[in-house]
């Protein structure tokens, strides 16, 4: 539940206008046991740990909107992660960014914020735990080729149109951001009727490294780059993902292509989410190949069942299985709790 705060300041001293404050956020924290095996070797590791934002994530956000007049209003977010280790402190890399809309005129944003790739694939997963499958293992590598990217990006300005029959158009631009990524342009088109929601992204970018998270699991190797970075170089991304609610079942699909100078990856996705009142269950599956002198696949896939407190608070328990092209595989399992406010 969101928490409207006092107003923080007079905008206007003339109008007397006023920002609204909302405070939001969520903690969800988890114990997780992770299994691997060596494919080189055979060897299996395992190790027990804390962790956090696999079905959500623990964050505070705070957002400021002011009546602009006119039908246009201005909006303010600022999104901190939170940590959960011992020392504790804050991820001060997630959103922040100043937008203005309009009825008639749309919205632009300007700084940090989700990806239009990593939204398309999120806003259309049942299972309800994209970042499960994301992180190093799951179609979010797929979708961003999971390199020196996120599922945000810093430095953007995007424009979306106004909700056109179910339909909203949007275009990105984003400057060079040092030596982590280059200057990209990019853009899409939602559409929502009822049951049915689409969406599809495209995105090209200079500059970029792609890293190797196909060849084997997290106990033999790090993201190995296989294409390194050049001002020559080009990355083109596109993202398909389609939603249809059926009532007593929730179904996805998303498919990703990415294009680079010196490789290419595709990933395809299907998952099903099921609502049991206070129970839900959901479960995907994802496939994705890798190329470049070699060919690599991964498979993964994710069952959760979790129970719902409240309209805020839950349990969940999670097991992930991620098997790689040399034989090696990690299965994670979690139990853990989730708040919203």
């Amino acid at each position: 539940m969101k928490k409207t705060l006092v107003a923080l300041a007079v905008l206007s001293s003339v109008s007397g206008v006023m920002a609204d404050v909302v405070l939001s956020g969520g903690v969800d924290m988890a114990i997780e046991h992770l299994s691997s095996v060596a494919g080189t070797s055979g060897t299996t590791t395992s190790s027990n740990s804390m962790t956090g934002g696999q079905n959500e994530y623990s964050n505070i956000a705070v957002t400021a909107t002011e009546d602009l007049g006119n039908g246009l209003s201005a909006k303010v977010f600022i999104d901190v992660g939170v940590m959960y280790s011992e020392s504790g402190g804050a991820d001060f890399t997630r959103e922040v960014y100043l937008g203005i809309s309009g009825n008639d005129f749309g919205t632009i944003r300007m700084g940090r914020m989700l990806d239009p790739l990593f939204l398309a694939f999120a806003t259309n997963e049942p299972s309800g735990a994209p970042n499960m499958m994301g992180g190093n293992e799951g179609m979010n590598a797929i979708v961003l080729v999971q390199g020196q990217r996120s599922a945000r990006r810093s430095q953007m300005t995007m424009y979306e149109t106004p909700a056109m029959g179910g339909a909203k158009i949007n275009l990105q631009y984003a400057t060079e951001n040092g030596t982590s990524w280059g200057e990209s342009v990019g853009g899409g088109i939602s559409f929502a009727a009822g049951a049915f929601k689409a969406n599809y992204q495209y995105e090209s970018s200079k500059d970029e490294a792609i890293l190797d998270y196909f060849k084997s699991n997290t106990s033999e190797q790090a993201a190995t780059t296989i294409a390194a970075t050049s001002s020559t170089d080009s990355t083109k991304r596109q993202v398909l993902a389609l939603g249809y609610d059926l009532g007593v079942a929730k179904l996805g699909f998303t498919s990703a292509k990415v294009e680079h100078t010196a490789a290419s990856a595709v990933g395809n996705q299907i998952s099903v989410g099921i609502p049991l009142g206070a129970w839900s269950l959901s479960t995907a599956y994802h496939k994705a190949t890798l190329t470049n002198s070699s060919d690599y696949a991964t498979t993964g896939t994710m069952t959760m069942a979790k129970y719902a407190f409240s309209k805020r608070t839950a349990a969940y328990f999670i097991m992930g299985v991620q098997e790689y092209a040399n034989a090696s595989k990690d299965t994670r399992t979690q139990l853990g709790l989730v708040h919203n406010f």
